[in-house]
């Protein structure tokens, strides 16, 4: 699913998902993010900062971001150096106590207490410091594993893993942001109504991993598909300072020179200009969501 952008006033969220599960996972995605990754590590959160960007140029305006500190816990890949707290920044956030919010689809929301397993890259350098973003967050409730959005994390009888049904905790649906509550809703559409979506067992032979069994199957596939030197990594991990001055520049888009009958002029301001985001917003993602060339 693409990013979007948007400011809201909105403490909930309303979307439409069946519960799936995913066999791809090991295979299309998982180990290629395991060598992507800078820095593989264990963590809690201990705080949630907001901070805006520096506007890029005089028609550039301060992006909201976010900045999650955790207590490092377990490294299983890189270099921490003496670090024994690491801070990512995420495109998005609050621009202050009871502000505006800036949600970025796809993008994962942290609170304080959270323990996950994060697949780190390139901190301070994209806008979602994570390999292939919230698919590089793996989060542990009550002793299981799941993902960002709540897809149970399970073994499969051939010793791969991948994505189980989806599980609605008050952990996974709600989060705090900027004073605001934000509280995914999923739903289906029935006949009769909408609905929440039943919660199907996962395929048959499929285990539900525990933190211990994701902890070893993480250490095995890290030592069958990455070398040695790939997981000490010489330089050390790179960890965001929110006193630090920093830009996040959108990149930009003249608007189409030909306007055939006069379409763009007849338009109001507001709209040409939702039209030059748009635009902005098709080059973000083309770029990888990395908002510098």
């Amino acid at each position: 699913m693409r990013p979007s952008l948007k400011f809201a006033f909105i403490s909930a969220l309303a979307l439409a998902s069946p519960a799936i599960a995913d066999t791809d996972l090991e295979r299309d995605h998982f180990i290629p993010s395991l060598r992507k990754a800078d820095f593989i590590f264990e963590g809690v959160v201990t705080a949630v900062d907001y901070k805006s960007s520096r506007p890029a140029g005089t028609a550039a305006r301060a992006m909201p971001h976010t900045f999650v500190t955790f207590e490092i816990r377990k490294v299983y890949k890189g270099n921490p150096g003496s670090l024994q707290t690491l801070t990512l920044r995420f495109l998005g956030g609050a621009t202050g106590v009871g502000g505006r919010v800036l949600e970025v689809s796809g993008y994962p929301l942290f609170d304080v207490g959270d323990h996950d397993i994060l697949l780190m890259e390139r901190n301070t350098k994209k806008s979602c410091p994570l390999a292939l973003c919230a698919q590089g967050r793996f989060r542990i409730i009550n002793g299981l594993v799941y993902s960002d959005s709540g897809n149970e994390v399970d073994l499969m009888p051939d010793g791969a893993m991948a994505y189980g049904p989806e599980h609605r905790l008050p952990e996974i649906d709600t989060d705090m942001v900027g004073g605001h509550r934000m509280e995914k809703v999923i739903v289906e559409v029935l006949p009769g109504g909408i609905a929440p979506p039943p919660q199907p067992p996962p395929p048959a032979g499929w285990r539900h991993m525990t933190f211990g069994a994701f902890d070893t199957f993480l250490e095995a596939t890290l030592k069958a598909n990455l070398s040695p030197g790939e997981l000490a990594r010489q330089s050390p991990v790179v960890s965001a300072n929110i006193g630090d001055d920093f830009v996040f520049a959108v990149l930009r888009q003249a608007l189409p020179s030909s306007d055939p009958g006069g379409f763009l002029g007849n338009l109001p301001v507001e709209l040409v200009t939702s039209i030059q985001e748009q635009l902005e917003l098709e080059l973000f993602n083309a770029n990888g969501g990395d908002p510098r060339l």
